[in-house]
């Protein structure tokens, strides 16, 4: 269901193809044809966005559309996704984290299907090569980590891209000495030898001296009953220090209550954690990709810097 001009749907095709096995191909989604074909097929193999499952489950009544389906791959770009997973779950489609980027020909690593719910939908997971190594790295110091340390994930293994055509410098940068790829996602290692992504590097906050992914605040946010969704973003204040803003879309907007929220927030964390300000928004900016639809956090940050300063 991948499109064929990007890298994931390109090497499902290719491998597809390589193994001898058939492939079911649509001109485009549709998700009531996508429920029949792949019946009609015994589809067992199923990648999707989190918009497509979405709209599998909103769009057909059966009490388990996609019966043959052993799993279903998805990168959990939607917010939602744990309340997503649990829906499909419900109706027996086994949603399952993955990990992958185009410099390792998409599919790098996935959860395994024996963990509990929350731990098997995490993105990450372990390399579908046995050939295939990571290790975590703290990008201050250069020390590779031990688990439950967050830090840059870095990747080899037989699927790792050559080079960057006609870019030796990108290369060059992208490389460390001994041939591990710098991924720039944040991640940490499991001791049961997993890794766990956690954000794009770029998207991580430094609060209090610490590396902090977004996600764990969000997901606090969350907890709170009168929240639905949330997002957090980092910006930095004239005295160069860098502090959380949340954004959330609460159930009722009349019922939002700023200083609730941040409360929830001082009385289970840390305190340099806590969001300084917390906005209600009826829905998030967002924009529309070959993976299905993302938030727009570079947006949410300029909205942060323009709230928090005027």
């Amino acid at each position: 269901m991948m499109p064929l001009c990007g890298v994931f749907g390109y090497t499902q095709i290719m491998a597809g193809l390589a193994s001898g096995q058939p492939t079911v191909l649509t001109a485009s989604f549709d998700p009531l044809q996508t429920v029949q074909l792949a019946d009609r097929h015994n589809v067992v193999n199923f990648n999707a966005t989190d918009d497509m499952i979405q709209s599998i489950l909103d769009n057909n009544d059966l009490e388990h559309p996609l019966p043959n389906v052993r799993f279903v791959g998805s990168a959990a770009f939607a917010t939602n996704y744990a309340e997503l997973a649990a829906r499909a779950e419900k109706r027996g489609i086994k949603m399952i984290g993955l990990y992958g980027m185009s410099e390792v020909q998409a599919l790098f690593a996935l959860q395994p299907l024996n963990l509990s719910f929350l731990e098997r939908i995490a993105g990450g997971g372990k390399p579908v090569s046995e050939l295939s190594a990571f290790r975590v790295r703290d990008p201050d110091n250069g020390a590779v980590l031990g688990p439950r340390e967050p830090g840059e994930l870095e990747v080899k293994g037989p699927s790792l891209m050559k080079e960057y055509y006609l870019n030796p410098e990108a290369t060059a940068e992208a490389f460390t000495e001994d041939g591990y790829l710098r991924t720039g996602d944040l991640a940490e290692l499991t001791e049961d030898g997993r890794f766990l992504y956690l954000q794009r590097m770029g998207d991580v906050l430094r609060l209090g001296g610490f590396l902090v992914s977004p996600a764990e605040i969000e997901n606090h946010l969350i907890s709170h009953d009168e929240v639905i969704d949330s997002q957090v973003v980092g910006i930095k204040l004239a005295d160069g220090t860098q502090r959380a803003v949340g954004f959330v879309i609460p159930r009722n907007m009349a019922d939002f209550k700023e200083d609730t929220l941040r409360m929830h927030c001082l009385d289970s964390m840390a305190r340099f954690k806590a969001p300084m300000r917390i906005f209600a928004l009826a829905e998030f900016p967002t924009t529309q990709s070959a993976n299905g639809t993302k938030i727009q956090r570079a947006e949410l940050r300029r909205m942060a810097e323009a709230r928090v300063s005027g």
